[in-house]
């Protein structure tokens, strides 16, 4: 086993710690990365659970493999490298307008900044840097294959895709929509109809989630949001969930906690004032997000 040059190594170091940080930055910001995919048409709501995790996976890779100091120049610095255009085509996409979701980690902020690009720059010239030197590798032969597998792995062990999440666990309904207020506020004989709290953080990815579908899929029913409360707080919801292209309406706290049965969110499709479905948090899944997007769909 070679010997580690140890200046090139402690800048390996370096180099982990920031993948690192990217990693733990996007932790609990799996959804956006998939709203990323979805809007920008990269992938449908099927696939793209798993190419999210796959993604983060790699940014453990490259932590890992550098810690260990496992084929940093001929696999590990090639990665990283990999992960920076990617994360530079991004911000192309930021600066032509579009909302970013991969950039930010390397700043651990949300919004495009000189701190942001500062480091991704840092980052850039410094796997350069590093891919140039003549050093040699440690040697772990079949070992590294293991490694790589557990860092891929990791991803889909702290947030699982469960097999519910790929199939539609709700039956059909023929209920009467009895309130009219809801009908007469829509143009076609057909509609979602989200009940959402304002104070619900879960409603707020779900009403994302159907924020994103909306706008790339031509044949997503036309979409309601109902509130109960006050109207600011409403408005409030719609800007720290980033929508801005679904209308909403606030309905009486009675006829409010009737639809939703006090759990929130509640998703509805109506059909000819008849609820055809009904779907809670945890039912409105990225398999229903599919079938909403076909075309003449029947419950």
């Amino acid at each position: 086993m070679a010997q580690k040059n140890k200046p090139n190594y402690i800048l390996y170091l370096i180099l982990a710690l920031i993948n690192l940080l990217w990693f733990f930055h996007n932790f609990n910001s799996f959804e956006l990365i998939e709203y990323r995919l979805v809007e920008h048409e990269l992938s449908g709501w099927l696939a793209t659970p798993f190419i999210t995790r796959i993604f983060l996976g790699l940014m453990l890779c490259v932590s890992g493999l550098l810690i260990f100091n496992i084929n940093p120049r001929k696999f590990t610095l090639k990665l990283s490298l990999l992960l920076l255009i990617i994360a530079f085509l991004d911000i192309s996409r930021e600066i032509l307008g579009s909302n970013h979701i991969i950039l930010h980690c390397y700043g651990c902020i949300s919004d495009i900044t000189l701190l942001n690009i500062s480091v991704w720059i840092f980052v850039f010239i410094l796997t350069l840097y590093l891919l140039r030197f003549n050093g040699s590798d440690m040697k772990w032969k079949w070992v590294k294959f293991p490694v790589v597998i557990i860092l891929l792995s990791i991803p889909f062990v702290i947030n699982p895709v469960y097999p519910q999440d790929f199939r539609d666990e709700t039956s059909g309904l023929n209920e009467a929509l009895e309130e009219k207020l809801f009908s007469e506020n829509f143009n076609s004989n057909s509609f979602l109809l989200a009940v959402f709290s304002p104070g619900c953080k879960h409603c707020q990815r779900v009403g994302r989630a159907i924020s994103v579908e909306k706008k790339t899929s031509d044949n997503f029913p036309e979409v309601k949001i109902a509130f109960g409360g006050k109207k600011e707080y409403s408005e409030e919801f719609l800007a720290q969930s980033n929508i801005s292209n679904l209308d909403y309406l606030n309905i009486e706290d009675k006829l409010f906690f009737e639809l939703s049965g006090g759990r929130f969110p509640m998703i509805l499709f109506v059909e000819n004032d008849t609820i055809k479905k009904k779907w809670d948090g945890r039912t409105f899944n990225y398999f229903v997000l599919n079938e909403l997007s076909k075309p003449n769909i029947k419950f």
